[in-house]
């Protein structure tokens, strides 16, 4: 019982991060999107400082592909790289909910399938 309380707690800890850094990108890609609509049809040869120590998807997405392509990079392509790791984090926090709300279940039901009071 106290290895799952522990298992909870890990996994809030994780939710929390997780939804910290889903708030962080979200506010990323809502600055990025701005850019990309004041900047249409016009070069795209800097990266916005604010991707910079993601340590995410997003942050190689950006990083690698652009030095490597330069100003070539069409807002498209950085905006579906952005909403790709947008899905990506709300996939890996519905899973983690999907841990959390099962260890909370054998918590409750005391890992053998009976409901304690």
């Amino acid at each position: 019982l106290n290895g799952l309380r522990e298992r909870k707690a890990q996994l809030e800890e994780k939710m929390r991060i997780m939804q910290q850094t889903r708030r962080q990108l979200m506010q990323q890609l809502e600055v990025l999107m701005s850019e990309l609509n004041q900047s249409k049809g016009g070069s795209m040869g800097a990266i916005p400082e604010s991707l910079t120590g993601i340590g995410s998807r997003v942050s190689t997405a950006f990083r690698d592909r652009a030095v490597q392509r330069a100003s070539s990079v069409p807002a498209a392509q950085l905006q579906g790289d952005l909403l790709h790791a947008a899905d990506d984090i709300t996939n890996n926090m519905s899973t983690l909910l999907r841990e959390l709300g099962q260890a909370q279940k054998d918590v409750t039901n005391g890992g053998d399938g009976t409901e304690i009071s």
